[in-house]
């Protein structure tokens, strides 16, 4: 009897599907350039003040990217 065979159920196909992630859009956004709008030393020293908190933020803005990218690589 040959009825046995049809009772064989195929094996799945399995084909992975990539999915890609990409960091959330307030990361990928441009640092803003604080402009000199003077020519004191207080005005330069705002400017540089201003200028740190931007880096600081960019460097923010990476350890972020950073981490989010290390989570996405744990999970494949």
């Amino acid at each position: 009897m040959l009825s046995a065979c049809s009772l064989i159920t195929p094996k799945p196909t399995i084909k992975p599907v990539i999915i890609r992630q990409v960091p959330p859009v307030e990361w990928l956004q441009p640092c803003p350039k604080p402009e000199l709008t003077g020519h004191t030393n207080q005005e330069l020293l705002t400017l540089t003040t201003t200028a740190l908190a931007v880096i600081d933020q960019c460097n923010a803005d990476k350890a972020a990217i950073k981490q989010w990218s290390e989570s996405e690589s744990s999970h494949e």
